[in-house]
């Protein structure tokens, strides 16, 4: 079972990297991370850049083979103006396939599924599976999409992110290098 090192200021367990042994291959996940510079982006089909700060977090409540996910991002010109919210889950295959699933909604209205396998200890590459979206969300409609997550060190890593729109296939939409603040994930920095 998971171990825990200390309570949160709310008294809620926080679990170290060790939380649940079948996480083993993605315990360098477990944490809170947040940008050291402001991530970019482009937005089809103008090709837009924008820029955003976000943070992350991924956390285990000593579920077999599931880690959870959030995500909360800002606009680089007002850091209290919110851009968009992800919460997801991450699951390892039980059946010891070496597949990883990455499920993710987003506060605009769409949801997306990849899968895909660690190439190496710390590089964890997703491939599209599935993407669908509410029918009034204002944007493009996505066909698919891919992430890539690198750990560069103990304490940075790096998230690149690809959409396919109908309006344009499969290409770069966002990426950002990420700074570790917390090895030991407690969720209190979101309430």
């Amino acid at each position: 079972m998971g171990q825990i090192d200390s309570r949160d200021t709310k008294g809620k367990p926080r679990f170290t990297k060790t939380s649940h042994p079948t996480l083993g291959p993605l315990g360098w996940l477990i944490g809170r991370w947040e940008t050291t510079e402001p991530n970019r982006g482009e937005c089809p089909p103008k090709k837009d850049l924008f820029m955003f700060h976000e943070k992350i977090e991924f956390w285990c409540e000593n579920t077999p083979w599931i880690m959870e996910y959030r995500s909360k991002s800002w606009e680089t010109s007002d850091d209290t103006c919110p851009n968009h919210d992800i919460n997801g889950f991450i699951k390892i295959d039980p059946a010891g396939s070496g597949k990883i699933a990455f499920l993710c909604c987003h506060s605009f209205g769409s949801f997306e599924i990849t899968e895909g396998y660690l190439e190496g200890e710390s590089h964890l590459v997703l491939e599209p599976r599935a993407v669908n979206s509410i029918t009034f969300t204002g944007r493009n409609e996505i066909n698919a999409v891919r992430k890539v997550i690198r750990l560069v060190d103990d304490n940075n890593l790096i998230i690149d992110y690809e959409m396919d729109t109908v309006v344009e296939p499969m290409r770069p939409h966002a990426w950002g290098r990420y700074k570790r603040v917390e090895n030991n994930s407690c969720n209190s920095w979101w309430e």
